[in-house]
């Protein structure tokens, strides 16, 4: 994790507070990014999920309003009326 510039490892506690903030944003609700950085050694082929999201330093989550569109609050009137007039 990086702090004021500074790497330090990432504990239990740290994990903790990550994940703790991370529930906190999803829960007002809104859509949340961890951010991340790895310097990557020199190309000498394909990059792989494999062999570039690993020894990531985290560097935060990032936290933004996605309001819904204008056609959810028809869909959810739909949604809400009944299927079958008896």
């Amino acid at each position: 994790m990086l702090i004021s510039g500074k790497a330090i490892d990432l504990d239990d506690r740290l994990r903790k507070q990550i994940l703790d903030a991370n529930d906190d944003y999803a829960r007002r609700p809104l859509r949340v990014l961890a951010l991340a950085r790895r310097q990557l050694p020199p190309r000498t082929g394909s990059y792989t999920v494999e062999s570039v999201e690993t020894g990531l330093t985290f560097l935060g989550l990032m936290a933004m309003h996605d309001p819904p569109r204008p056609e959810v609050h028809q869909a959810v009137r739909a949604c809400c009326r009944p299927a079958f007039a008896w």
